[in-house]
Protein backbone atom coordinates (compact mmCIF):
# COMPACT_ATOMS: atom_id res chain seq x y z
CA UNK A 1 0.00 0.00 0.00
CA UNK A 2 1.75 3.33 -0.78
CA UNK A 3 0.05 6.77 1.18
CA UNK A 4 1.13 10.38 -0.24
CA UNK A 5 2.01 12.48 2.72
CA UNK A 6 3.78 16.44 3.06
CA UNK A 7 6.27 17.77 5.76
CA UNK A 8 7.93 21.40 5.28
CA UNK A 9 6.15 21.93 1.46
CA UNK A 10 7.85 18.56 0.40
CA UNK A 11 5.38 15.67 -1.05
CA UNK A 12 6.54 12.10 -0.37
CA UNK A 13 5.36 8.33 -0.83
CA UNK A 14 5.75 5.85 1.83
CA UNK A 15 5.37 2.55 0.54
CA UNK A 16 3.92 0.20 3.81
CA UNK A 17 4.68 -3.23 3.50
CA UNK A 18 1.27 -5.55 4.53
CA UNK A 19 2.51 -8.20 6.21
CA UNK A 20 -0.37 -10.87 7.10
CA UNK A 21 -0.73 -13.32 10.12
CA UNK A 22 1.60 -15.73 9.29
CA UNK A 23 4.46 -16.16 11.02
CA UNK A 24 7.04 -17.29 8.10
CA UNK A 25 5.37 -15.80 5.57
CA UNK A 26 5.97 -11.97 7.83
CA UNK A 27 9.71 -13.01 8.17
CA UNK A 28 10.39 -13.71 4.91
CA UNK A 29 8.25 -10.38 4.08
CA UNK A 30 10.37 -8.53 6.33
CA UNK A 31 13.80 -9.92 5.41
CA UNK A 32 13.23 -8.69 1.48
CA UNK A 33 12.30 -5.43 2.41
CA UNK A 34 15.16 -5.07 4.37
CA UNK A 35 17.64 -6.25 1.10
CA UNK A 36 15.14 -3.92 -0.88
CA UNK A 37 15.98 -1.20 2.11
CA UNK A 38 19.94 -2.33 1.62
CA UNK A 39 19.90 -1.84 -2.45
CA UNK A 40 18.30 1.17 -2.57
CA UNK A 41 20.00 2.52 0.16
CA UNK A 42 23.26 2.04 -1.52
CA UNK A 43 22.85 3.52 -5.34
CA UNK A 44 21.87 6.27 -6.74
CA UNK A 45 21.05 7.34 -10.49
CA UNK A 46 18.59 9.63 -12.40
CA UNK A 47 16.46 7.42 -13.12
CA UNK A 48 15.79 5.63 -10.22
CA UNK A 49 13.98 6.36 -7.32
CA UNK A 50 16.07 7.77 -4.45
CA UNK A 51 14.90 6.24 -1.00
CA UNK A 52 14.72 9.29 1.40
CA UNK A 53 13.70 7.18 4.37
CA UNK A 54 12.89 3.84 5.96
CA UNK A 55 11.23 1.84 8.60
CA UNK A 56 12.13 -1.97 9.65
CA UNK A 57 10.14 -1.40 12.81
CA UNK A 58 7.78 -5.13 12.37
CA UNK A 59 4.46 -3.46 13.19
CA UNK A 60 4.81 -0.45 10.20
CA UNK A 61 7.60 -1.67 8.20
CA UNK A 62 7.61 1.23 5.47
CA UNK A 63 9.89 2.86 2.61
CA UNK A 64 9.69 6.68 1.65
CA UNK A 65 10.48 8.23 -1.36
CA UNK A 66 9.67 11.27 -2.69
CA UNK A 67 6.21 11.74 -4.29
CA UNK A 68 6.38 10.94 -8.56
CA UNK A 69 3.66 13.38 -9.80
CA UNK A 70 3.05 11.34 -12.62
CA UNK A 71 2.61 8.50 -10.88
CA UNK A 72 4.35 4.82 -10.90
CA UNK A 73 6.42 3.34 -14.18
CA UNK A 74 3.85 0.60 -14.49
CA UNK A 75 0.65 3.63 -14.48
CA UNK A 76 2.78 5.54 -17.14
CA UNK A 77 3.45 2.59 -19.28
CA UNK A 78 0.06 1.99 -19.36
CA UNK A 79 -1.39 5.28 -20.28
CA UNK A 80 -3.57 5.70 -23.80
CA UNK A 81 -0.19 8.16 -24.68
CA UNK A 82 2.45 5.63 -24.44
CA UNK A 83 0.43 2.45 -25.87
CA UNK A 84 -0.42 4.86 -28.85
CA UNK A 85 2.92 5.32 -29.11
CA UNK A 86 4.26 1.66 -28.93
CA UNK A 87 1.72 1.21 -30.90
CA UNK A 88 3.38 3.55 -33.58
CA UNK A 89 6.92 2.59 -33.24
CA UNK A 90 6.93 -0.84 -32.12
CA UNK A 91 9.67 -2.96 -31.46
CA UNK A 92 12.38 -0.48 -32.27
CA UNK A 93 11.86 1.94 -29.66
CA UNK A 94 11.16 -0.85 -27.14
CA UNK A 95 14.34 -2.28 -28.17
CA UNK A 96 16.21 1.18 -27.95
CA UNK A 97 14.69 1.50 -24.45
CA UNK A 98 15.42 -1.40 -23.18
CA UNK A 99 19.13 -1.64 -24.35
CA UNK A 100 19.63 1.80 -22.40
CA UNK A 101 17.51 0.31 -19.23
CA UNK A 102 20.40 -2.36 -19.16
CA UNK A 103 23.02 0.30 -19.85
CA UNK A 104 22.00 2.42 -16.70
CA UNK A 105 21.62 -0.66 -14.68
CA UNK A 106 24.87 -1.87 -15.49
CA UNK A 107 26.31 1.58 -15.10
CA UNK A 108 24.88 2.69 -10.91
CA UNK A 109 26.90 5.10 -9.38
CA UNK A 110 27.23 4.21 -5.57
CA UNK A 111 26.79 6.99 -3.08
Amino acid sequence: TVFKGDLKNTTFAIKKLNLNNDMHARSVGLSQFAVEVLTLSKYRHPNLLELVGYSLDPRAPCLVYYYMEKGSLASVLASPEVRKFLGIYGCDYLMTFLKGWCFCTQHLISP
